[in-house]
């Protein structure tokens, strides 16, 4: 009988009207995200698809986490700890049998660097944890999961297959969101419908923290077999100002490093540098090489300098050739940049300057004059190494200092630093030569005491046989005759 019936459950108590609003307030949280999904609200659609993104690709399990720092969490609703809040102890009947866990109710959450961004839900597939941090954390995983959806075939095409597999499931379940069906069959549409480009540029800006996909596409593209972004810049920017003539050896530098009367070292770093050092070795199709077109500088008005190089690889695709390439960028402050006068700067040879293959020759000499200001180091197995530096008694009564380093690999790179600090490295580039099928031709060659000259028949037609010069080449010069200390310094 209604006057026999307690206040304490009548509507118009402190209590229930508090236990109402609490449990309204909990609903109200998730029914504002349910109703802005079902009224097309494109934020909530764009949060619902990187919270399905990082689930079941970038995490899946486990095992399989493509990306360090995922972590999920399957819980059951356990009465022991209910009966912990004083409240619900009050609010339950004295002497009721209590079951340990209530049956089919598992609480599975998903969590990147500690951050709940996501519980499952049987209606809506993935809804929001609603903990602090949550949207900072959508908000990295949507720059993990934008990367792969711009460059990774192999991506686009699991995630197609594996969207319309969660389509399935969800169709199944009683109560399911026919708005979230619809919209993982949309999704799965669109990464089925892919295709790669021939030509394929990944950007790569220099930051503090870069997203941890971007290993896996450099792999993909270049074949950086690395856990984490690569080191591509040297620490500091090295600027030569006052050369007496262009100082790199091929004009190709000389034109893409120029700055305002200034020269650039391409600021590569050591890392990177043996890494392009260890390509060369791979089959032409295969390896990655720097582009010198590439390479560019630019000013800014604060005084820093824009830097950007790119990388390319070439590999089979199907019954195409691609491209793939990455641009890497960074800015250097003012303070970042260290500029060396002409005069400073060392005379750097290597000898001699042609690529063989291994085991047909052993020893590559890298010989430096007047190193005081900069650092040279050559890579010898798989280590960065320096020559032993050498002292002389000058013409005008003074100390000339040079080093020769030793390596038994060609060094297409020399490494330049000061200190610990890295300053870049200088390219050995040897023109590869493309091999044409010609008529046979016969080589006449004179041995002579003061010369060699060769002659060439091929056909009616008889010429010079003139090759490049690969004796010895001078791959830094900045100021003219410092090469005739060559032949009482060069070999150790």
């Amino acid at each position: 009988m209604p006057e026999l019936q307690s206040t304490l459950y009548s509507p118009k108590a402190a209590l229930v009207s508090l236990l109402e609003r609490f449990i309204e307030d909990l609903l109200d949280v998730r029914a504002h995200w349910r109703e802005k999904l079902e009224n097309v609200d494109a934020e909530a659609e764009k949060a619902l698809y990187i919270r399905t993104m990082a689930a079941y690709g970038l995490f899946a399990s486990k095992e399989e986490a493509m990306i360090r720092g995922f972590a999920c969490e399957e819980k059951q609703v356990s009465t022991a700890d209910l009966c912990q809040n004083p409240l619900i102890r009050e609010l339950l009947p004295q002497g009721v049998a209590i079951p340990a866990v209530i049956a089919d109710m598992t609480q599975t959450t998903y969590y990147f660097e500690t951050v709940p961004f996501a519980r499952r839900s049987a209606t809506y597939l993935l809804e929001p944890s609603n903990y602090p941090g949550e949207s900072e954390t959508l908000a990295l995983l949507g720059k993990e999961i934008a990367l792969l959806d711009e460059h990774s075939e192999a991506w686009n095409r699991h995630m197609g297959e594996r969207l319309a597999s969660l389509a399935a499931e969800l169709s199944c379940q009683v109560g399911a969101g026919r708005r979230v069906i619809d919209l993982l069959m949309r999704w799965s549409s669109d990464h089925l419908r892919y295709q790669p480009s021939l030509e394929h540029e990944l950007v790569v800006e220099d930051r503090e923290r870069q997203p941890q996909t971007l290993s896996l596409l450099l792999n993909d593209l270049l074949g950086m077999q690395t856990r984490s972004a690569p080191l591509a810049f040297s620490d500091r920017l090295l600027l030569l100002e006052n050369c007496a003539q262009p100082p790199f050896a091929e004009e190709a530098f000389n034109k893409r490093c120029a700055l305002q009367g200034r020269y650039a070292v391409p600021p590569l770093h050591p890392w990177i540098s043996s890494f392009l050092m260890r390509q060369e070795t791979e089959d032409e199709l295969s390896a990655a090489r720097l582009a010198p077109e590439s390479l560019s500088f630019e000013t800014r008005a604060d005084g820093g300098v824009r830097v950007s190089f790119e990388l390319r690889r070439r590999k089979q695709h199907q019954a195409a050739t691609q491209v793939g390439a990455a641009r890497f960028s960074r800015v250097y402050s003012a303070e970042e940049c260290v500029t060396l006068h002409g005069e400073e700067l060392p005379y750097i040879v290597l000898w001699p300057c042609v690529r063989m293959a291994k085991g047909l020759w052993k020893n590559y000499y890298v010989y430096a004059h007047r190193p005081e200001q900069l650092d040279v180091w050559v890579l010898q197995d798989n280590a960065w190494v320096q020559g032993v530096e050498r002292y002389a008694l000058a013409p005008d009564g003074g100390v000339r200092t040079w080093q020769t380093a030793v390596t038994s690999e060609y060094p297409s790179f020399l490494l330049l630093k000061r200190g610990a600090l890295s300053l870049g490295a200088l390219p050995a580039v040897v023109h590869r030569t493309q091999l044409k099928h010609e008529s046979p031709a016969v080589i006449g060659m004179d041995f002579g005491s003061i010369a060699t000259t060769t002659m060439m028949r091929q056909g009616e037609r008889v010429l010079p046989a003139i090759y490049p010069q690969r004796l010895h080449r001078a791959l830094l010069n900045p100021r003219a005759g410092d090469e005739k200390y060559l032949c009482d310094e060069l070999l150790p």
